[in-house]
């Protein structure tokens, strides 16, 4: 068994330790027995309503990654690379960098209708800000000779973006999609509490309302455990790209 799995088992066990001690001490119904959730979740993961709210707030997550990558890491190369595009897009992102974004979910509801987009927009917009800032940050620190080679060598932009632009960006891309996702995990709780009756966000939430406890810390851990894999996922496709590393 490699370190980083023993790291992760390690930190598993002193939870779930810490989670019984506290069940233990208390002997109150708001922190349930561990082990009474994960029978709660091996009984009805297969009964098809949590598997739905599972599958709502990963689609979710999915679409706003997907979005968040063409739009927050496009902008981002393309304002590292062309000054022009850096002083026009730049200051309005600094601008808008310290408002809470998840204030114009309304505004995002009346514009786009009460549907998934206005809910996947706003996880969009909430993240795309932690993947423009640091690629356009780290392009701009590239040494300029890498740039004037390439282009005596006569490569196309295509070529610049895959022998030059994304090696030079290396960790710092991967660091910044992981900070995305776990923005937009935070979002999707978030969105999942308004007009929607899927997803996990909206199942903890409704769980509380019913005072069913062992139900909200199950939908708790569900959201934790797809947390996990999906950055594992992306430290994966980070050993996979960055070999040299």
């Amino acid at each position: 068994m490699t370190r980083k799995r023993l790291t992760r088992l390690y930190a598993i066990i002193i939870v779930l330790l810490m989670w019984a001690g506290l069940h233990e001490q208390l002997q109150a119904f708001i922190v349930p027995d561990p082990i009474a959730v994960f029978r709660y979740l091996l009984e009805n993961m297969l009964s098809g309503q949590l598997t739905q709210h599972v599958i709502a707030s990963l689609l979710r997550i999915m679409w706003a990654m997907l979005g968040t990558v063409l739009i927050g890491a496009g902008l981002g190369l393309l304002a590292g690379s062309i000054p022009l595009v850096d002083c026009l897009l730049t200051p309005i992102v600094y601008l808008f960098y310290p408002i809470p974004r998840v204030a114009f979910l309304p505004v995002f509801l009346l514009l786009l209708g009460l549907g998934e987009q206005s809910k996947v927009a706003l996880m969009i917009a909430v993240a795309a800000f932690y993947i423009y800032i640091p690629l356009r940050d780290t392009l701009q620190q590239l040494p300029q000779n890498y740039t004037w080679q390439a282009k005596q060598f006569g490569f196309t932009i295509w070529q610049r973006l895959v022998y030059i632009i994304l090696p030079a960006l290396g960790s710092e891309l991967f660091t910044a999609l992981k900070l995305v996702l776990g923005t937009s995990m935070a979002t999707l709780f978030f969105v999942e509490n308004y007009v929607t009756q899927w997803g996990l966000g909206y199942f903890i939430m409704n769980s509380w309302f019913k005072s069913d406890y062992v139900a909200l810390y199950a939908g708790i851990v569900l959201l934790s455990f797809i947390g996990n894999i999906l950055f594992d996922l992306l430290a994966l496709a980070q050993r996979y790209c960055l070999k040299w590393q």
